[in-house]
């Protein structure tokens, strides 16, 4: 009974604790490393159900906050959400046992659980249709800087083998022999060392680039008006004129504003689209601003509509449409392959996926901007990057999650992307968070939850690239073959591979035979 007590609850709340923004990082590697030892001994139907049940509960009350969004569903879709944060909780609970499935905590197989885990998280972050990366082991190192500057290396992917290798480490030192103690005792120091010298060199390591002066605007528009495109048009847009005449007489040289910051279609020669290429025509300045965009599909007869961002610079204009739509809530999965889907009356989140990693230039500036909820796919970003984007800027609309933890976790979800990639982040939402993020994930300029204005920053664009952007996700598809070919062998071995072990009799069930008597470490 104490045993489910805390696999059920106390492990699910200490991990969600480690999360920001309460943000007791220090909680979840011993946490895990606990969960790994109350399942040790349990047979293999009972590790799987007791370890769903304590990752769902952990999702759902990290992802709660899902019922309270409004959007102007339609009331199906309502009932949708309701029961899609259940459907949602066990599924990305499924996930996370995947490893545990495969890999028998009381063997020496545990070692190889990180790179599982790690390359898991990196397929979930490839597929197109269904992901829903969120929360990551990696998130929990967000406040303690010299854990996460290993991102350059292997993604935020490298960062979770990190933190899932600590809490294997500190579980075999309370389940192995005596020896095997201090051999991981050893490997635990000289791998927390080494990770936080070379953290510690990246936070001290002094750059060089050219200057750019930035400018964003969180206009705080509350979620009542902003549900609907054309809602409140006119008020929308003299909160806008209001802000850009503020800064027509500043210095910089880039205005942002959030993701569907306008309230009409900019493509079209309306009164706003007008103020606004006529703004930047007279100031110099260049505006990159949210907004939808309509395309007639010829294959369907029938509108497309796009989740996009203009970037208005004299003379051109310019856009890119968000190639990563979220699944049930912007589009439904897969309506590219099955056309049939695209006759569903979705409301307005009926919305077309776009295909061109675009590029804006300014002044021999070159930046890229992506959307929301991509901000939680590291290998998209790092595509921006790769193709020349100086720094990157992600601009959201988060006026649906209310005061609840929605807005916290998706402003730390993207994060890592500027560790990542070496880049300047500029995180801009309505009605926020929006920050500056510096090259090393510190947030060095920052506008509240909630807190309307806008905000100037002098930002150092970087040309070069890290191993991990340039060697396009090398080491987390290193831990993807290694996952696969483990649970290929694995599965394998199950159905025709039979325990050598003395004491071991019956086939092996998707497990080697190990325990602490028969291994040192």
């Amino acid at each position: 009974m104490i045993k489910k007590f805390l696999l059920f609850f106390v492990i699910p709340v200490l991990m969600f604790f480690s999360f920001q923004p309460i943000n007791l990082w220090f909680l979840f590697i011993p946490a895990y490393a606990a969960f790994l030892f109350l399942i040790k001994d349990l047979s293999f139907k009972k590790r799987f159900l007791y370890s769903f049940i304590s990752f769902a509960v952990f999702w759902f009350i990290s992802m709660h906050w899902i019922s309270l969004i409004n959007v102007g569903f339609p009331g199906y879709q309502r009932v949708l959400i309701a029961l899609g944060l259940i459907i949602l909780s066990s599924g990305l609970s499924f996930i996370w046992i995947i490893p545990i499935i495969f890999v028998n905590p009381r063997s020496k197989q545990i070692y190889l659980l990180p790179i599982i885990v790690a390359g898991i998280e990196f397929l979930a972050s490839i597929e197109n249709n269904t992901a829903f990366q969120w929360l990551s082991p990696s998130q929990t190192m967000l406040s303690f800087l010299p854990a996460i500057q290993i991102a350059d290396i292997g993604g935020m992917y490298f960062v979770t083998l990190f933190v899932i290798f600590c809490s294997v480490l500190i579980f075999r030192i309370f389940t192995c022999s005596k020896k095997g103690v201090i051999i991981n005792l050893i490997i635990l120091l000289v791998i927390s060392v080494t990770v936080i010298s070379y953290g510690n060199y990246r936070l001290n390591e002094t750059r060089h680039g050219e200057k750019m002066k930035i400018a964003f605007v969180q206009p705080n528009i509350p979620e009542s008006i902003k549900g609907y495109f054309y809602k409140g048009t006119d008020q929308r847009i003299r909160v806008l004129k209001k802000y850009l005449e503020e800064l027509r007489n500043s210095d910089c040289e880039i205005i942002i504003f959030p993701e569907t910051a306008a309230p009409v279609y900019l493509q079209r020669n309306n009164h706003f689209s007008r103020y606004v290429k006529k703004f930047v025509e007279s100031t110099g300045k260049g505006i990159l601003m949210g907004s939808l965009r309509i395309k007639y599909g010829k294959d369907r007869k029938a509108f497309d509509y796009y989740n996009s961002v203009y970037f208005i610079k004299p003379g051109s204009m310019e856009y890119y449409d968000k190639i990563r739509p979220l699944g049930f809530a912007e589009r439904l999965p897969y309506d590219d392959k099955w056309r049939f889907l695209r006759n569903i009356p979705f409301g307005q989140g009926d919305l077309t996926p776009g295909n061109e990693f675009k590029k804006f230039e300014y002044n021999g500036k070159t930046f890229a901007a992506y959307i929301c909820f991509e901000s939680a796919f590291a290998p998209l970003v790092s595509r921006f990057v790769r193709e020349g984007a100086e720094f990157i800027i992600n601009v959201s609309e988060d006026a649906w999650f209310f005061r609840s933890l929605g807005p916290y976790q998706h402003f730390y979800l993207g994060l890592l992307r500027a560790v990542e990639n070496r880049r300047y982040l500029i995180r801009v939402s309505n009605p926020g968070i929006s920050a500056v993020i510096d090259p090393c994930g510190r947030i060095v300029a920052k506008k509240a939850l909630f807190d309307q204005g806008n905000l100037e920053y002098e930002i150092t664009l970087y040309n070069d690239l890290t191993f991990y952007t340039r060697f396009d996700n090398l080491l987390p598809k290193i831990f993807l073959l290694i996952s696969l070919l483990f649970i290929l062998y694995t599965i394998i071995r199950s159905i025709y591979g039979k325990c050598k072990s003395k004491n071991c009799t019956k086939p092996n069930r998707l497990s080697a035979c190990g325990d602490r008597e028969n291994s040192i470490i």
